[in-house]
């Protein structure tokens, strides 16, 4: 729900708790009162009662006689005797404001007491971040002293704990709400939804959803959490379509014969000693992912490092930086392959830029445009060209060159021809227009997204599996991407 009406429901929930108060409260007097009501009644009533109030008024007569008797009967003595009563009174009067001034001392310790606890609480709170770097510090000493299977159980021990306290909060909550209108009902059910994951939601938010309008779901949708479940189909053995297009060769086939342009690629392979290093040319290695062990070679006396972010000044320095690459296992073989280098001006000045389409099935929801040199640099964008944040790269932001309408309509219509939900298809924006680079099924570090991103994405991944799933029913084919990935399908 929108920020207004989050505030409209809280308004709205505050003035009821009011209002109820008030109401408790007058009840209960009302109901007090009428209890004395009833208590005076019936006593005023008792023989006995009326019997008290005659002798209280013989007794107030009889105390008149004895005072005007008391100092001719018993002389001075009593007289003194009232005296030092009156004094004794006096001190225990002393000694009862003592008290009392004592009682008010202990009570501002116990207010101050009582707000040095808050401060502690607040100070506690404030302190979280602190709480988890020794967290953090406990779990590397553990792992150091062999004992890290030992903490990890901890550790889930302790997150399964806090996670089942706050679930039957919640629960309380959705509970009390039950009650509640209809359309404040939903509200409270929908704001509860927002702090739950799909696996925690009680089976009773969601009744009658068949027949009538319950919570929305949206806050549960995930662009991880269904990533991560494709991966596990995946280690299930199932065949999944995006991941016969994550080899490179079929990727190139499959775009080439459906009219983008790709770079050319020596089909030959080399070893980092026998590789030629020629100018205008990318070093790749055959498997490598996250721009680890690619170079663009300019000119001899200009070679980018893409991983690195460096400029080499001669083919020295790139045999170095090659062997560091197998030597750290960046690059897992010793076996590299070289493509056409592409520019983003004509002048040459700067290597050609990426440009990443996060497409489910027909629709980008998000577009990456990436520099990589003289540093990384990275701009987010809608659909409709709106430069915006998602959590991803929010240190080395920059303001991008963005894209076509026409490329995005192309691209868009090109995954329509892959039957996934989801893919990544990567190009490189040069001065001679998109150059295909690559589709991948699983972005890396796809887990940054920020909550908003992630749950847009996860929208736009559930309504691409709709989608998919109604082409799928009513026989669409795929003739392009079954003729260009393998027929070994189960």
């Amino acid at each position: 729900m929108g920020n207004h009406n989050d505030e409209k429901w809280r308004q709205y929930m505050k003035k009821e708790a009011q209002r109820k108060k008030v109401h408790t409260d007058y009840e209960q007097t009302k109901d007090q009162l009428d209890d004395l009501r009833e208590k005076h009644h019936a006593l005023s009533r008792h023989p006995l009662v009326r019997l008290v109030i005659n002798v209280k008024k013989a007794k107030t007569l009889l105390k008149k006689i004895v005072r005007k008797l008391r100092t001719p009967l018993t002389g001075r003595s009593f007289n003194r005797l009232q005296i030092d009563n009156r004094k004794l009174k006096t001190e225990a009067g002393k000694y009862r404001r003592r008290l009392r001034a004592t009682e008010d001392r202990l009570k501002e310790s116990e207010d101050a007491l009582d707000q040095l606890r808050s401060e502690v609480r607040l100070l506690k709170e404030e302190t979280d971040q602190a709480g988890s770097e020794e967290l953090l510090q406990l779990v590397k000493a553990a792992y150091e002293k062999g004992e890290i299977f030992e903490s990890l159980d901890r550790l889930t021990d302790l997150k399964t704990r806090k996670n089942s306290s706050c679930n039957e909060a919640f629960l309380a909550v959705a509970k009390k709400a039950a009650g509640e209108i209809e359309e404040l009902k939903l509200a409270v059910y929908e704001k509860i939804l927002d702090g739950l994951k799909p696996d925690e939601v009680p089976e009773f938010l969601l009744r009658g959803m068949e027949d009538r309008k319950t919570a929305s779901l949206e806050p549960l949708s995930s662009f991880r959490g269904q990533l991560t479940t494709r991966l596990r189909r995946r280690q299930l053995g199932e065949i999944l379509p995006e991941w016969e297009l994550d080899d490179k060769q079929a990727a190139y086939k499959f775009a080439e014969n459906y009219g983008f342009t790709i770079p050319a690629v020596h089909e030959s392979i080399w070893t980092s000693v026998s590789l030629p290093k020629e100018k205008g040319t990318v070093i790749k290695p055959v498997n490598g992912a996250g721009a680890r062990g690619v170079y663009l070679i300019v000119n001899n006396d200009r070679i980018l490092d893409v991983k690195r972010s460096e400029v080499l000044t001669n083919v020295s320095e790139l045999d170095e930086n090659m062997a560091e690459d197998l030597h750290l296992n960046w690059v897992s073989s010793d076996q590299w392959k070289t493509e056409e280098l592409f520019y983003n001006d004509q002048a040459h000045s700067e290597p050609a830029r990426d440009l990443k389409f996060y497409c489910f099935y027909g629709k980008a929801a998000l577009i990456l445009e990436v520099k990589r040199f003289p540093e990384p640099a990275y701009c987010w964008w809608t659909p409709e060209g709106k430069q915006i944040r998602t959590g991803k790269y929010e240190k080395a932001l920059m303001k991008g060159n963005g894209f076509s309408q026409a490329d995005l309509a192309k691209v868009e219509a090109f995954s329509l021809k892959i039957p996934a939900p989801f893919c990544r298809i990567d190009f490189l924006s040069s001065d001679k227009g998109l150059i295909f680079g690559e589709i991948t099924p699983k972005p890396g570090n796809y887990d940054h997204f920020n909550k908003q991103t992630d749950q847009l994405l996860g929208e736009y991944y559930l309504q691409a599996e709709g989608r998919l799933m109604s082409d799928l029913l009513n026989g669409k084919p795929f003739p392009e991407f079954r003729n260009n990935t393998t027929d070994e399908r189960s």
